[in-house]
């Protein structure tokens, strides 16, 4: 079995981190693995096409997105789910994104449990609005926006596996903390603390 330590994030968030090492992999690991790889390809695929609030069912009711260094924390579904909606938003505004998602790992804690990492990339294009979609128009391709890492906690529950708590780190950022990002996480905030929106 894997081995799970905790450690401390920017936004004062108790965030899971996978200690791998060299070991046999027992054959049952690889559902767990496809599994919840597919959490945050999904996560990822509904993010680009316009759908990004759906991410919400993909985590626990009393679930915690973090993004770091202190961009914002959303504690249950329901405060992610009109975080997400905030994003969302984007899409009409004309803003096209793709995520690539690298050198995922996963560790397993039980059969219930298991800690992920990833690296991921993100590249973005601001045109005019109804060219947030892929396949409305060929953008001019540009230096990632952001390159990081995903540190991710994952739980059995009894409709499959589901994302516990969730931290994405910016690592790289092309306008690192001036650019347009934090106004879109201030949005985010907003929108998770207002009841006008679900």
């Amino acid at each position: 079995m894997g081995r799970k330590t905790s450690v401390k994030s920017n936004s004062g968030n108790d965030a899971p981190q996978i200690a791998p090492g060299l070991r046999k992999v027992a054959f049952q690991e690889l559902g767990v693995y496809h599994e919840c790889k597919r959490l945050l390809l999904l996560f990822f695929y509904w993010d680009d096409h316009g759908q990004a609030a759906k991410g919400a069912q993909l985590f626990t009711d009393d679930a915690v997105l973090i993004v770091s260094p202190g961009l914002g924390a959303w504690k249950g579904k329901d405060s992610i789910s009109r975080s997400l909606m905030a994003r969302q938003g984007h899409t009409d505004e004309g803003v096209l994104t793709i995520h690539h998602l690298h050198n995922f790992l996963v560790e397993p804690v039980s059969d219930k449990e298991a800690v992920g990492t990833a690296y991921y990339s993100v590249f973005k294009s601001v045109g005019k609005p109804g060219q947030g979609l892929p396949g409305k128009h060929v953008a001019k391709l540009e230096q990632p926006l952001s390159i990081g890492e995903f540190r991710t906690r994952f739980v059995k529950t009894d409709d499959g596996w589901r994302i516990a708590a969730h931290e994405i780190i910016y690592v790289f950022d092309a306008n690192p903390g001036k650019d347009r990002r934090d106004a879109a996480y201030a949005k985010m905030q907003r929108f998770a603390s207002s009841s006008d929106h679900g």
